[in-house]
């Protein structure tokens, strides 16, 4: 297990602002880093700083630390900074795309569910993921994370519709074992 804490700007702006970035937005985002947590302000160094990123360790893998910068963990360093990369992409991207067009348009909550499906199948933590039952939440409600709300149902597992589909899903976990050997 690796943490990476760090202070990026754009990630670093949103924990300072005290706003959790707007979700649907970018695949990336909401496959391998999801809805983003914001712990609260204390004493970098001091054990209540730590303790302040505990109640978010199972839903996510990223937390904006208010007034501060962010934390990341992952099973390798590499796959932690990666994270942090993403997340700081997409915190920098949302930002200047709200200057171009207010509200921006999310992606539509069927194709959420996709990617859910492909998050769920990597292993990855969600706070829109249920407790222990491994399945995704079908009542639509709000979560206590702006930004986000709870996804309505999770669709059947579907084969693959075409040969390219077969191609990019035996590329993924190629890459996937590749990763796995190198931690």
């Amino acid at each position: 297990m690796a943490v990476i804490h760090c202070h990026p700007p754009y990630a670093t702006a949103h924990a300072v602002a005290g706003v959790i970035p707007q979700g649907d937005l970018i695949p990336e985002q909401e496959v391998f880093v999801g809805p983003l947590a914001l712990a609260p302000y204390e004493t970098p160094g001091t054990k209540q700083f730590a303790e302040t990123v505990l109640p978010f360790v199972r839903k996510h893998n990223t937390v904006l630390l208010a007034n501060h910068g962010i934390v990341c963990w992952a099973n390798s360093v590499t796959h932690a900074s990666w994270f942090v990369e993403v997340v700081e992409t997409y915190c920098k991207t949302i930002m200047i795309a709200a200057q171009l067009r207010n509200p921006l348009p999310k992606i539509p909550p069927e194709k959420v569910l996709d990617l859910l499906e492909i998050k769920m199948h990597l292993g990855l933590p969600d706070a829109r993921f249920p407790d222990g039952d491994g399945e995704i939440e079908r009542a639509p409600m709000q979560t206590a994370t702006p930004g986000y709300v709870q996804i309505p149902a999770a669709p059947p597992r579907r084969a693959p519709e075409s040969g390219l589909d077969q191609l990019a899903a035996a590329l993924t976990a190629r890459i996937l074992n590749v990763l796995d050997d190198r931690s």
